[in-house]
């Protein structure tokens, strides 16, 4: 019941003592280890694994130092009381789902605050530089441009490098997707990717649903389109409500859903694989297609990846759109979108939008997936991005306001942090931009009002001045709560 067996563990490249840690860690997140549940001594452990005592010892210090347990004196390891500290799901009032128009005086950008103001990147969802493969890729724009100079100065139409699509979906294959390289669109990041579908499915007055809270930016998308939004909420263990979703299928007239299943953006949830399928299926019945973001899947800290939506797609209803400014790094801006039956549209309008993504960013990744680079980049990451976040998550707990709850994802570099309902995120975060500390309001992540009272904080950097400036939050909004 424990863990998986020693061979299964011995596949896996992490550390063993981690990787021991973070299947404990995965049934006290699926409720299997309860508050208060006594786990095996180090010795039984030790026996039941078949690795060394020392092996155990390391993994409950793990546990111990990101106090997922704790130690009783004679007696023995014990869950630490963890889960209600994780935001509870609230129930659904119907009325709030009618369409709405979005307005972007209500959706607050950071991205000026954080590139000028900043001291301390809290807002963006990015990863710390010293994360990023940038020497690797550094010396594959220097070959790339010694031998294919002349190349990488002309446009590159859709669908984009051929060599690039064909590592994409070597790639996509230990997500259980398999996929035609010529299946695959090349764009200028995964936020032009979600545009793209959006133009080729909707006209203006057209009404969507969204998964909420979601990524700001795709809030902007729909206002741009003039399109009405129909929030559909998202949980922090199961992720979209299917049960609203089929609700608001039957009375509303709705052309797609955007939804991010594998770590949500800001919320961090992740669907189960039965639930994908489910949405699929759903969807597929309705002939509305699924806009599918997938863009964190990868930074996954134990198991195996998750599956995205479109493995359950027989009838190409599934748009899955992602990029590598999550997994490599922002600047870079490339993406895709495998668009299933509006591959035609898409193809054309990107031609119509930006004639094509430049080539020489193209030819750089796929020499990096090429020679293995990503593989290895992303064992290396995985583990730190974890560890960063348990860390950033502890703070939290310890230096907020009595009643904070924060998520506890298995996966990217975002946590989603409830505050007491009397203190008001929007106004904490112009206090904190005083002291040059950038966060991100709830209300970014909704077009209706919601989550005023909510932030998400980047994990993807962590160092004493963050953990100063993570405690600096805390202290200012006690004192906004008192």
């Amino acid at each position: 019941m424990w863990v998986k067996s020693m061979a299964d563990l011995k596949k896996n490249n992490t550390k063993l003592y981690v990787e021991v840690a973070q299947r404990i860690i995965t049934l006290i997140n699926q409720g299997v280890l309860k508050e208060n549940d006594k786990i095996p001594s180090i010795r039984k452990m030790s026996q039941e694994l078949g690795v060394s005592i020392n092996t155990v010892k390391e993994s409950y210090m793990y546990l111990e130092n990101h106090y997922y347990i704790q130690s009783i004196p004679q007696s023995g390891y014990y869950v630490k009381n963890l889960n209600n500290k994780v935001a509870p799901e609230k129930e659904i009032d119907i009325k709030s789902l009618d369409p709405k128009e979005v307005s972007l005086c209500k959706i607050y950008s950071i991205f000026h605050d954080q590139t000028n103001c900043a001291s301390v990147e809290l807002g963006l969802a990015n990863m710390s530089k010293k994360l990023m493969p940038i020497d690797k890729l550094n010396r594959y724009y220097q070959d790339v441009l010694r031998y294919d100079d002349r190349d990488c100065y002309d446009y590159c139409l859709p669908p984009g490098y051929k060599g690039l699509r064909e590592q994409i979906a070597i790639q996509a294959l230990s997500s259980g997707l398999s996929i035609n390289p010529n299946e695959i669109i090349i764009t200028s990041g995964c936020i032009e990717a979600v545009f793209l579908a959006l133009s080729v499915i909707c006209v203006p007055g057209d009404t969507i649903a969204i998964e909420s809270p979601i990524f700001y930016n795709f809030l902007n998308l729909c206002e741009q389109l003039q399109l009405k939004v129909i929030e559909i909420p998202s949980s922090l263990k199961s992720g979209l409500s299917l049960e609203t979703l089929e609700f608001v299928l039957e009375n509303y007239d709705v052309k797609t859903l955007i939804s991010i299943p594998n770590f949500n953006n800001p919320n961090g949830s992740l669907m189960s694989e039965k639930q994908k399928e489910k949405l699929v299926r759903l969807l597929e019945q309705k002939q509305i297609p699924l806009i599918e973001d997938d863009i964190f899947a990868d930074l996954y800290y134990s198991g195996n990846r998750p599956k995205p939506c479109k493995v359950y797609d027989h009838s190409g209803n599934v748009l899955l759109c992602s990029s590598f400014s999550k997994t490599l790094t922002p600047g870079i801006r490339v993406g895709w979108v495998v668009p299933g039956r509006y591959y035609q549209k898409i193809e054309n309008y990107k031609v119509l939008l930006n004639i094509g993504t430049p080539l020489l960013p193209q030819k750089v990744i796929t020499k990096f997936l090429q020679e293995g680079g990503m593989e290895r980049h992303l064992r290396k990451i995985r583990q730190v991005l974890c560890d960063q976040m348990h860390i950033m998550r502890t703070i939290i707990l310890d230096s907020f306001p009595d009643g904070t709850k924060v998520s506890l994802p298995n996966g990217g570099f975002v946590l989603w942090v409830e505050l007491p309902e009397n203190i008001d995120s929007l106004m904490l975060y112009e206090q904190l931009m005083e002291k040059s500390i950038i966060i991100a309001p709830g209300v970014l992540f909704s077009m209706s009002g919601k989550f005023g009272n909510f932030i998400r904080l980047n994990a993807g950097v962590y160092n004493e001045e963050i953990k100063k400036a993570v405690i600096h939050i805390g202290e200012t909004a006690k004192k906004m709560g008192q």
